[in-house]
């Protein structure tokens, strides 16, 4: 199942005859899961629950995944797993020791390593400093990128509570650094118009613009506002594309 934060509307990921332990990806982007009569096959699916793709048929033996966590190495390159065996035939009771199991997302190669009977690889925290980076392209052209404390950054991160979402983003490696953002959202709708401005003395600029874009959310990680900036202050006026990303 997959859960829509914004909307609280439930989907199906994925229906197979049985699936145990999904687990995502340390960048959110894809799902780990077993599945099979005995959860000995390891599948790999987008987040969004496109492009399912069996990676490995069989962890070797009797091993299998119906109990225990899969846990993905930092890259996203390698699953792991205890190499749990049912004691007799595919049921019944389980015995997690022995080499625990790579498994190669590419190529789903299966190899054995130290004994354990659980592993979980090292995990990066989830909650970790917000950057913020933006581009600016057309007869003006800008792109800088800064460290920022979570609030209030991270509001632009959450479905919105006003119509109004407004944020001043301030360099903490630099104060005077300062991208200051106003727009306007639309319930139940991905669109946004505001005000952008920013301040960058290093880069000798300072501008403000007229946005016009569509924020997505691309993982608990991730979101982006794509779109259009125009400014009128003087004839003729001038646009182009600007591009806002907010990441851990």
């Amino acid at each position: 199942m997959q859960f829509d934060a914004s909307t609280g509307v439930a989907g199906t990921l994925q229906d197979q005859d049985r699936i145990c332990h999904p687990e995502a990806s340390p960048d959110a982007t894809k799902v780990v899961y077993a599945a099979g009569k005995d959860c000995s096959e390891v599948w790999i699916i987008d987040a969004d629950g496109t492009h399912p793709k069996e990676v490995a048929r069989s962890g070797g033996g009797r091993v299998g995944f119906s109990v225990g966590d899969f846990s993905w190495s930092l890259d996203g390159s390698v699953v792991s797993h205890a190499a749990c065996q049912y004691v007799s035939g595919d049921s019944g009771k389980i015995r997690c020791g022995g080499p625990y199991v790579d498994v190669q997302v590419s190529n789903g190669r299966v190899r054995r390593r130290a004994e354990a009977a659980s592993v979980v690889r090292e995990y990066r925290p989830l909650i970790k400093p917000l950057k913020v980076s933006v581009t600016i392209a057309g007869p003006v052209d800008y792109s800088g990128a800064m460290l920022v404390p979570a609030q209030p950054a991270g509001k632009l991160l959450q479905a919105p509570t006003s119509a109004t979402v407004t944020a001043t983003l301030t360099d903490q490696n630099d104060p005077d650094r300062i991208f200051d953002l106003k727009v306007l959202a639309t319930p139940n709708s991905t669109y946004v118009v505001g005000t952008l401005h920013v301040t960058d003395p290093k880069k000798h600029f300072d501008e403000q613009f007229m946005v016009f874009g569509q924020v997505a959310i691309q993982s608990y990680r991730r979101a982006l506002m794509r779109g259009i900036w125009i400014q009128t202050s003087s004839m003729p006026f001038t646009s182009g594309r600007v591009d806002l990303s907010i990441y851990r």
